[in-house]
């Protein structure tokens, strides 16, 4: 009967470290040796991962896609099933463009939500746009904040605004101990209708990049997240009103009527550029030797576990 209880007692430690050596590599973030080498003038080397909403697309999904590809990075489309699967794990950046909370809260689920977490934690960066950052405040909890709009009660990003859509001037950071805005303009026009600011209830040390020059309140927003860094724009800098770069023309349009008459005399592209090279660049991830060493040392001990349970088991039969 004792000899029965510690077969048993060794057969649950050899499953526990067979567990152990199954979970933990899906949840961290690791850098490549190419990522490693990455400066923040050239993101050639940046691999980005955009959330795509398996029941459809979007015009801020559309736009993300081309920002990135514009950048030069390595851009790749995941859903919620591989993101719980630990995909994330290959990626430096994750953007959320302007899908509903809904259709990420169905998709994801907890253990979805869990990895981009931990994905964070570990070292991953994440760029969210309009409902994607309702989502990353709300639903993620990634920042204790409130998200107050700027216009009418109710009225979403996506939404029409009486009939029109408009750009809002929002003013830069230029004194930004975060990104390097020094070189940038005073101010862009950036299309905010319906958009929000961000009313902050915890520690977290929030740094503006964009905020609205009426008010002075920010609508864009960098901080850092464990080891991770994040950036959370309520309005959509990555649309190129009056301008097709951004994979939008006329035909692309099923509602917005007014939107592609909207003519923005700048680029809000070459900012998001400074900053994503800055979230990247300041976030990591866990270096790849790292990542290596660890998993050979739970290895290792695997190991010693099993040669000293087989060990133990033939003193005994003699």
């Amino acid at each position: 009967m004792q000899l029965w209880s510690q077969k048993c007692v060794g057969k649950r430690t050899l499953l526990y470290c067979l567990l152990l050596l199954l979970l933990v590599p899906p949840f961290l973030h690791f850098e490549s040796f190419e990522a490693s080498a990455q400066t923040a003038t050239d993101l050639s080397d940046a691999r980005v991962a955009i959330y795509h909403c398996q029941r459809y697309d979007n015009y801020s999904f559309t736009a993300c896609i081309y920002l990135f590809e514009w950048m030069n990075t390595t851009v790749e489309l995941l859903t919620g099933p591989e993101i719980q699967q630990g995909a994330l794990r290959a990626f430096d950046l994750l953007v959320l463009p302007a899908f509903g909370p809904s259709s990420y809260e169905r998709e994801l689920t907890p253990v979805g939500k869990e990895r981009i977490r931990q994905f964070l934690a570990t070292g991953g960066s994440l760029f969210t746009v309009c409902r994607g950052t309702e989502f990353a405040v709300i639903c993620l909890g990634l920042i204790d904040a409130t998200l107050q709009y700027i216009g009418p009660a109710g009225v979403q990003c996506h939404d029409t605004h009486n009939g029109e859509l408009a750009l809002g001037e929002m003013s830069v950071n230029l004194d930004s101990n975060g990104p390097d805005l020094s070189q940038e303009p005073d101010s862009y026009m950036v299309f905010c209708t319906g958009a929000s600011y961000f009313e902050v209830h915890d520690s977290t040390e929030v740094i503006p990049i964009l905020s609205y020059a009426e008010s002075g309140l920010p609508g864009v927003i960098v901080f850092q997240y464990g080891l991770g860094t994040i950036m959370l724009s309520s309005p959509h800098p990555e649309f190129e009103e009056g301008d097709t770069r951004d994979g939008l023309d006329q035909s692309s349009y099923t509602h917005w009527p007014t939107y592609q008459f909207l003519q923005d005399p700048d680029s809000e592209w070459d900012l998001l550029f400074k900053v994503t090279s800055w979230l990247i660049s300041t976030s990591p991830g866990i270096p790849e030797h790292v990542y290596l060493g660890a998993l050979a040392l739970v290895g290792g001990v695997f190991t010693s576990i099993v040669v000293a349970t087989l060990v133990l088991e033939i003193m005994k039969r003699r």
